[in-house]
């Protein structure tokens, strides 16, 4: 429970930091969501029922392994949130906790799952050339849906889709920002990233992620932006077995251009080295990350790109993949109270033999992975609304008993008090 206590530690920073000043004001205000703005103390609630086509979250191999039969169930959710905000005008402190229960009408062993999330936030700007940033999100759940909620835009997936079972997940980060000039600006960061299963069989899955990396951007001119980032990470799996503990460096150059008023592409090339110290294999692969975000006035925001490089596998013979992802989101306001989000990731992932770190004498393979969200919102007022969404999940793989497929129809409420 290191990661407890890391909480636990930098709340208690926070409190201190801030106990100057907590007026309602200040260059953060702009972190909240309109509806809470003025209010320390916001509590929330979402309910909802679902329809799900694959509650075990298992592929075909494993359900047959443990004589798995039943499928589909519909779902009932509960999700009451606490949000607590303090604000100054050089700081802000946020915290949230959330607890979920979801019940399952056909599920013959276990008819209940239950998440308990803590999420800090934590900015304070020492002065207008320095800032720092602290975030910690932690979740301890009985269902692996985190896999469908971390993946970012741009982001390679942190933690398998296809393993069941109670898990810890941690996320910490420290960021440090600094613009000595107008032109240059400076970030410096640390994350750590824990993944934990309780199943005894679970080394596939539990490591620690330590990362530390900086981007130095240049303002060239008021449209152009250009980057220099590079980042180091070790990966720590828990089984020194399974040798798959690596360390990677990435380095890019990149560039921000604003097309119009509205509009920003971004760029960035590099070279991703990456060593499995315990089985003398290296990977080197080129790094692309290339997208476009948009603003749609008052109507909301979009943004898609392709990003290639690599990412950890659940597939123990293998050290790492070579992954090209396409992403895309969406915000739009389709009526002054009609609201559709959508939120989607294509990843396609390449196992090379010659990346083999278990001699059971795999050849090339192909995973693909498709992820898609979408959800219709009709908001009652400001702090409530109605929804109805749909979640899919896809993927096609070469693997034996790998294919996995699982899509979720739901209809909710959400309200903020």
């Amino acid at each position: 429970m290191k990661k407890i206590s890391l909480s636990v530690v930098l709340l208690v920073m926070g409190v201190l930091l801030l106990s100057s000043g907590q007026a309602l004001a200040g260059a953060y205000d702009e972190l909240l969501p309109e509806a809470v703005k003025g209010k320390p103390f916001v509590p929330s609630i979402k309910l909802r029922v679902e329809y799900d086509d694959n509650i075990y979250t298992t592929t075909d191999l494993e359900k047959a392994t443990y004589g798995v039969t039943e499928e589909e169930s519909a779902k009932f959710y509960l999700e009451p949130k606490i949000d607590l905000h303090w604000l100054s005008a050089t700081s802000y402190l946020g915290l949230s906790y959330q607890f979920s229960l979801i019940y399952y009408a056909d599920r013959a062993q276990d008819d209940t799952d239950m998440a308990h999330d803590v999420l800090l936030d934590l900015r304070h700007r020492f002065s207008p050339a320095v800032e720092i940033a602290v975030r910690d999100l932690f979740r301890h759940s009985e269902e692996p849906e985190i896999a469908e909620q971390i993946v970012t835009a741009g982001g390679m997936r942190t933690i398998p889709y296809q393993k069941s079972g109670e898990y810890d997940y941690n996320r910490a980060s420290v960021g440090l920002n600094l613009q000595p000039s107008p032109q240059v600006a400076l970030n410096i960061n640390y994350a750590n990233l824990m993944i934990d299963y309780d199943d005894d069989a679970s080394f596939y899955y539990d490591r620690d992620v330590n990362s530390i990396g900086g981007k130095l951007q240049y303002i060239a001119t008021p449209e152009s932006k250009i980057n220099l980032g590079v980042t180091y990470a070790d990966v720590d799996y828990d089984a020194d077995a399974l040798m798959k503990d690596s360390e990677s460096i990435i380095a890019y150059i990149g560039l921000d251009q604003s097309l119009t008023r509205t509009a920003v592409a971004s760029i960035a090339a590099g070279w991703e080295n990456r060593d499995f110290s315990d089985v003398d294999l290296t990977e080197d692969v080129p790094f692309v990350d290339v997208s476009l975000a948009s603003k749609l006035g008052k109507k909301g925001n979009g943004r898609i790109g392709y990003r290639y490089g690599l990412s950890e596998t659940e597939h123990a013979s293998f050290g790492v993949e070579e992954a090209h992802t396409i992403y895309a989101g969406l915000n739009a306001w389709l009526a002054q109270w009609t609201s559709l989000h959508v939120n989607t990731s294509y990843e396609m992932g390449e196992f090379d033999k010659a990346n083999i770190i278990a001699g059971r004498g795999f050849q090339d393979q192909e995973e693909d992975a498709w992820l898609l969200g979408l959800v219709l919102r009709q908001h009652v007022s400001k702090s409530m609304y109605l929804e109805a969404g749909y979640r899919h999940t896809d993927i096609d793989s070469d693997f034996a008993g790998s294919a996995y497929s699982r899509n979720r129809y739901y209809v909710g409420f959400g309200g903020i008090f």
